[in-house]
Protein backbone atom coordinates (compact mmCIF):
# COMPACT_ATOMS: atom_id res chain seq x y z
CA UNK A 1 0.00 0.00 0.00
CA UNK A 2 2.91 2.66 1.11
CA UNK A 3 4.33 1.68 -2.47
CA UNK A 4 1.53 2.51 -4.20
CA UNK A 5 0.75 5.79 -2.76
CA UNK A 6 4.37 6.88 -3.50
CA UNK A 7 4.37 5.90 -6.52
CA UNK A 8 0.69 7.71 -6.79
CA UNK A 9 2.14 11.12 -5.24
CA UNK A 10 5.02 10.71 -7.82
CA UNK A 11 2.69 10.85 -10.58
CA UNK A 12 0.76 13.86 -8.91
CA UNK A 13 3.86 15.72 -8.45
CA UNK A 14 5.41 15.16 -11.57
CA UNK A 15 2.21 16.35 -13.56
CA UNK A 16 1.92 19.47 -11.90
CA UNK A 17 4.18 21.97 -13.66
CA UNK A 18 2.53 20.46 -16.68
CA UNK A 19 -0.59 22.11 -16.20
CA UNK A 20 0.58 24.97 -14.80
CA UNK A 21 2.28 26.12 -18.51
CA UNK A 22 -0.81 25.03 -20.19
CA UNK A 23 -2.83 27.13 -17.86
CA UNK A 24 -5.27 24.78 -15.84
CA UNK A 25 -8.28 23.49 -16.66
CA UNK A 26 -10.90 25.08 -19.22
CA UNK A 27 -13.81 24.95 -17.03
CA UNK A 28 -16.65 25.58 -19.68
CA UNK A 29 -18.77 28.01 -21.10
CA UNK A 30 -18.99 31.20 -19.92
CA UNK A 31 -22.80 32.92 -19.23
CA UNK A 32 -21.96 36.41 -20.04
CA UNK A 33 -20.07 37.11 -23.14
CA UNK A 34 -19.91 40.93 -22.29
CA UNK A 35 -16.41 42.87 -21.85
CA UNK A 36 -13.65 44.05 -23.88
CA UNK A 37 -11.52 41.22 -26.21
CA UNK A 38 -8.03 41.48 -27.99
CA UNK A 39 -6.41 39.24 -29.49
CA UNK A 40 -5.09 37.53 -32.89
CA UNK A 41 -5.71 35.65 -35.77
CA UNK A 42 -3.40 32.78 -35.99
CA UNK A 43 -2.95 31.33 -39.72
CA UNK A 44 -4.29 27.70 -40.39
CA UNK A 45 -4.10 27.86 -44.28
CA UNK A 46 -3.55 29.86 -47.10
CA UNK A 47 -5.45 28.55 -50.91
CA UNK A 48 -5.07 30.29 -53.99
CA UNK A 49 -7.74 29.96 -56.70
CA UNK A 50 -6.71 30.68 -60.17
CA UNK A 51 -8.55 30.48 -62.98
CA UNK A 52 -6.20 30.94 -66.34
CA UNK A 53 -6.94 27.85 -68.24
CA UNK A 54 -10.96 27.84 -67.97
CA UNK A 55 -10.34 25.30 -64.76
CA UNK A 56 -9.65 26.25 -61.27
CA UNK A 57 -6.77 25.36 -59.62
CA UNK A 58 -6.14 25.17 -55.96
CA UNK A 59 -2.51 25.95 -54.83
CA UNK A 60 -1.94 25.48 -50.88
CA UNK A 61 1.18 27.45 -49.89
CA UNK A 62 3.23 28.33 -46.26
CA UNK A 63 0.80 31.10 -45.18
CA UNK A 64 2.69 34.24 -43.19
CA UNK A 65 -0.95 35.61 -42.57
CA UNK A 66 -1.23 37.48 -39.20
CA UNK A 67 -4.30 39.28 -37.99
CA UNK A 68 -4.39 41.44 -34.49
CA UNK A 69 -7.96 42.62 -33.42
CA UNK A 70 -10.28 43.78 -30.58
CA UNK A 71 -13.89 43.20 -29.99
CA UNK A 72 -16.23 44.87 -27.70
CA UNK A 73 -18.95 42.97 -26.71
CA UNK A 74 -22.04 44.82 -24.71
CA UNK A 75 -24.64 43.91 -22.54
CA UNK A 76 -27.16 43.97 -24.97
CA UNK A 77 -26.91 45.12 -29.01
CA UNK A 78 -24.15 44.01 -31.33
CA UNK A 79 -20.47 43.37 -30.74
CA UNK A 80 -17.93 45.60 -32.57
CA UNK A 81 -14.48 45.41 -33.19
CA UNK A 82 -11.57 46.70 -35.22
CA UNK A 83 -8.75 44.49 -36.34
CA UNK A 84 -5.71 44.93 -39.20
CA UNK A 85 -4.40 41.24 -41.46
CA UNK A 86 -1.04 41.17 -42.80
CA UNK A 87 -0.90 39.03 -45.88
CA UNK A 88 1.85 38.82 -48.48
CA UNK A 89 2.84 42.16 -48.17
CA UNK A 90 -0.53 43.49 -48.53
CA UNK A 91 -1.94 45.44 -44.89
CA UNK A 92 -6.00 45.22 -45.01
CA UNK A 93 -7.47 47.31 -42.30
CA UNK A 94 -11.45 46.34 -41.51
CA UNK A 95 -14.20 45.76 -38.92
CA UNK A 96 -15.72 43.07 -36.79
CA UNK A 97 -19.45 43.05 -36.14
CA UNK A 98 -21.38 40.36 -34.62
CA UNK A 99 -23.83 38.93 -32.06
CA UNK A 100 -22.93 37.10 -28.88
CA UNK A 101 -25.53 34.66 -27.72
CA UNK A 102 -27.02 36.08 -24.25
CA UNK A 103 -26.16 32.17 -22.95
CA UNK A 104 -22.84 31.99 -24.95
CA UNK A 105 -24.61 28.69 -26.20
CA UNK A 106 -23.72 29.55 -29.41
CA UNK A 107 -21.20 32.08 -28.67
CA UNK A 108 -20.56 34.56 -30.53
CA UNK A 109 -21.42 34.94 -34.68
CA UNK A 110 -20.52 37.64 -37.09
CA UNK A 111 -18.80 38.74 -39.76
CA UNK A 112 -15.31 40.06 -40.83
CA UNK A 113 -14.87 42.70 -43.43
CA UNK A 114 -11.25 44.10 -44.49
CA UNK A 115 -10.09 45.86 -47.38
CA UNK A 116 -6.95 46.94 -48.88
CA UNK A 117 -6.47 49.62 -51.29
CA UNK A 118 -3.50 49.89 -54.04
CA UNK A 119 -3.03 51.36 -57.17
CA UNK A 120 -2.59 49.94 -60.97
CA UNK A 121 -0.45 51.63 -63.50
CA UNK A 122 -1.62 51.72 -66.54
CA UNK A 123 0.34 52.50 -69.66
CA UNK A 124 -2.21 54.59 -72.45
CA UNK A 125 -0.53 55.13 -75.97
CA UNK A 126 -1.70 57.70 -78.81
CA UNK A 127 -1.21 58.69 -82.19
CA UNK A 128 -1.38 62.65 -83.43
CA UNK A 129 0.40 63.87 -86.75
CA UNK A 130 2.18 60.58 -87.00
CA UNK A 131 4.36 61.38 -82.72
CA UNK A 132 3.77 58.36 -80.51
CA UNK A 133 2.88 59.36 -77.42
CA UNK A 134 2.74 57.46 -73.42
CA UNK A 135 1.09 58.18 -70.54
CA UNK A 136 0.85 56.43 -67.55
CA UNK A 137 -2.26 57.04 -64.97
CA UNK A 138 -2.81 55.10 -61.92
CA UNK A 139 -6.18 53.63 -61.10
CA UNK A 140 -7.22 52.85 -57.67
CA UNK A 141 -7.98 49.33 -56.69
CA UNK A 142 -9.54 48.00 -53.74
CA UNK A 143 -8.84 44.61 -52.23
CA UNK A 144 -11.39 42.80 -50.42
CA UNK A 145 -11.41 40.26 -47.24
CA UNK A 146 -14.45 38.81 -46.14
CA UNK A 147 -15.83 35.74 -44.40
CA UNK A 148 -18.10 34.68 -41.01
CA UNK A 149 -16.77 33.81 -37.63
CA UNK A 150 -17.59 31.71 -34.67
CA UNK A 151 -16.10 32.04 -31.45
CA UNK A 152 -16.91 31.15 -27.67
CA UNK A 153 -15.33 31.79 -24.32
CA UNK A 154 -14.00 29.96 -21.38
CA UNK A 155 -12.99 30.59 -18.46
CA UNK A 156 -9.45 29.52 -17.16
CA UNK A 157 -7.14 29.35 -14.10
CA UNK A 158 -4.44 30.96 -15.44
CA UNK A 159 -4.28 35.10 -14.27
CA UNK A 160 -1.37 35.50 -16.81
CA UNK A 161 -3.37 34.78 -20.04
CA UNK A 162 -6.30 37.46 -19.23
CA UNK A 163 -6.67 39.58 -16.37
CA UNK A 164 -10.61 38.00 -15.72
CA UNK A 165 -9.53 34.57 -16.81
CA UNK A 166 -11.47 34.80 -19.90
CA UNK A 167 -10.51 33.10 -23.09
CA UNK A 168 -11.77 33.54 -26.50
CA UNK A 169 -11.25 31.01 -29.70
CA UNK A 170 -12.87 30.23 -32.77
CA UNK A 171 -12.39 30.55 -36.58
CA UNK A 172 -12.98 31.97 -39.39
CA UNK A 173 -12.38 31.59 -43.28
CA UNK A 174 -11.59 35.09 -45.17
CA UNK A 175 -12.92 34.84 -49.21
CA UNK A 176 -9.96 37.58 -50.51
CA UNK A 177 -10.13 39.42 -53.97
CA UNK A 178 -8.26 41.79 -55.49
CA UNK A 179 -10.50 43.91 -56.78
CA UNK A 180 -12.00 42.36 -60.13
CA UNK A 181 -14.89 41.22 -60.95
CA UNK A 182 -16.40 38.44 -62.60
CA UNK A 183 -18.98 38.92 -65.70
CA UNK A 184 -22.10 38.80 -63.86
CA UNK A 185 -20.49 41.89 -61.09
CA UNK A 186 -19.76 39.44 -58.34
CA UNK A 187 -16.20 39.63 -56.69
CA UNK A 188 -13.15 37.60 -58.28
CA UNK A 189 -12.36 35.49 -55.33
CA UNK A 190 -8.57 34.64 -55.78
CA UNK A 191 -7.81 33.73 -52.27
CA UNK A 192 -9.36 32.01 -49.03
CA UNK A 193 -7.44 32.26 -45.84
CA UNK A 194 -7.87 30.38 -42.72
CA UNK A 195 -7.23 31.37 -39.44
CA UNK A 196 -7.62 30.49 -35.49
CA UNK A 197 -9.27 33.45 -33.65
CA UNK A 198 -7.15 33.27 -30.00
CA UNK A 199 -7.98 35.61 -27.40
CA UNK A 200 -8.16 37.10 -24.24
CA UNK A 201 -10.94 39.73 -22.14
CA UNK A 202 -9.14 42.38 -21.33
CA UNK A 203 -11.84 43.77 -18.74
CA UNK A 204 -15.42 42.91 -18.03
CA UNK A 205 -16.47 46.25 -18.97
CA UNK A 206 -17.81 47.32 -22.08
CA UNK A 207 -19.29 49.83 -23.65
CA UNK A 208 -22.95 50.29 -25.20
CA UNK A 209 -23.66 48.48 -27.91
CA UNK A 210 -24.89 49.48 -31.81
CA UNK A 211 -27.23 48.68 -34.27
CA UNK A 212 -25.54 50.54 -37.18
CA UNK A 213 -23.78 48.85 -39.81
Amino acid sequence: MKTLLAILLSFIITEAPVLAIHGGYTLGGVGDTSGTYAGVLVPTGDVFLSDTTGAVTLTTQGSNNLGLFTLNVPTTGVATGNLVIFSAGRTFTGTIEGVPSPTNANGIQGLITATYAFEVYVTNTTIANGVVTETTSAIPVQATALGAFTAQTSTTTATTQSPTGVLLSGTTSLEIDDGLVNDDGSPLITEVASFEIEGFQQTSASNSGSETF
